[in-house]
């Protein structure tokens, strides 16, 4: 970064092909709750690759000039407001205990904190009505089972019956008996 050279990278993407090639001019190196993400201009484009999926690193005899307005901190700060628009995808409406919106902040991310304290609607026995921006369903009810047992999915019904349904399996797992094994009778001593 410090000579502006360029380096070559193997990438591990979610997308498939999974591992590509990139070359890519290196503008900074950001620390995010304890990931590290690279910032690098490529393809006449800013992107952000984490760390920790760069299989292969190749410094090339390439320099580049780094553009003069780029600042680290407002692309950072840009950049995450983006990926949470991209990351959640759909709302969910949810019933917390008192305990549970007070354990919010420790448990979910600021975007998801804003939301439910902007749309807290009080309820029964002081629980709280609140609308929380959520990703795909499988990673929002992993992200909610983090407050059980003092939350309800009151929405959407694809969530909620995600949710029962993982519940229910649960139940199956813990409720089973399992059985003490059996005294084998000591043989009778034979004269």
């Amino acid at each position: 970064m410090w000579n502006e050279r360029a380096i070559r990278i193997l990438y591990l993407r979610w997308a498939k092909p999974q591992e590509v090639t990139r070359v890519v001019e290196p503008y900074g190196l950001v620390l995010k709750a304890g990931r590290w993400y690279l910032v690098a201009a490529a393809s006449n484009a800013t992107r952000t690759y984490r760390v920790s999926r760069i299989l292969d690193v190749q410094p090339l005899d390439v320099t580049f000039e780094r553009d003069a307005g780029f600042d680290l901190a407002s692309y950072w700060q840009q950049y995450l407001r983006s990926f949470e628009e991209r990351r959640h995808v759909d709302h969910a409406v949810v019933r917390l205990s008192p305990d549970a919106f007070a354990r919010l902040p420790e448990v979910a991310e600021p975007s998801v904190v804003d939301a439910a304290r902007r749309s807290a609607e009080p309820g029964e026995q002081g629980w709280l009505r609140v609308t929380i921006p959520v990703e795909e369903p499988s990673q929002a009810l992993s992200e909610l089972f983090r407050l059980a047992p003092d939350i309800e999915i009151l929405g959407p019904h694809h969530l909620r019956a995600l949710m029962i349904e993982t519940l229910q399996s649960l139940n199956r797992l813990y409720s089973t008996r399992t059985r003490p094994a059996r005294r084998r009778p000591k043989p009778a001593d034979t004269p």
